[in-house]
């Protein structure tokens, strides 16, 4: 039936409001860029009355949502109040959070999904306009060998490759690019010239 024990029941009215930050697929969550959003989380959730947990979770995007073995604080209903999903998560996590009925939002920027996602409970950032004054800039400046380097399958890249390109086309020139793939230490990467 779904029964998931509150782990806070006996204190809860006591308890001030807790929110719990999850980074899936981070392998290494200390990174300046990393720690400055959860030192901001931080902060700002303190300034409202919420308590912030953090949690690392990895997962594989193949995996049936049914057989996820999702972290304790999913697992034991009460721990947190709401979670706020970050790090790179795709369909299967995203969707079992959502049937839980967990109020959350997701980093929505590393929302690897092909669905079409209502605008609700995500926030993110403008991916398209910072590449493509960028690439402006440059071109501005006389340069016009000008190449892109990212992974392209991941959406934040495409977003960001796509801007690129339209300034580069804007200015008559041609678009180039490396992708790099790498998803697993196991896999060896991959280097693709785009055209």
């Amino acid at each position: 039936m779904n029964y998931r024990p509150n782990a806070r029941a006996p204190r809860i009215r006591a308890e001030c409001h807790s929110g719990h930050l999850v980074y899936p697929q981070q392998s290494e969550p200390a990174h300046p860029f990393h720690s400055a959003i959860l030192q901001g989380v931080e902060e700002y959730c303190e300034s409202t009355g919420f308590f912030v947990m953090f949690a690392k979770y990895d997962y594989s995007p193949n995996t049936d949502p049914a057989d996820l073995k999702l972290p304790g604080v999913l697992r034991s209903h009460g721990i947190a109040d709401c979670l706020i999903l970050a790090g790179t998560n795709y369909d299967n996590f995203v969707d079992t959070v959502e049937k839980l009925g967990m109020p959350h939002v997701v980093l929505s920027n590393h929302h690897v999904t092909s669905k079409k996602v209502p605008p609700f409970d995500r926030a993110g950032w403008d991916d398209a306009t910072g590449p493509y004054d960028a690439t402006r800039f440059l071109i501005t400046l006389g340069h016009r060998s000008i190449w892109y380097i990212g992974d392209t399958s991941l959406p934040w890249y495409k977003a960001r490759y796509d801007s690129y390109s339209r300034a580069m086309k804007e200015a008559g020139l041609e678009p180039l690019g490396q992708i790099v793939v790498c998803r697993t230490i196991t896999t060896p990467t991959a280097m693709h010239v785009l055209k």
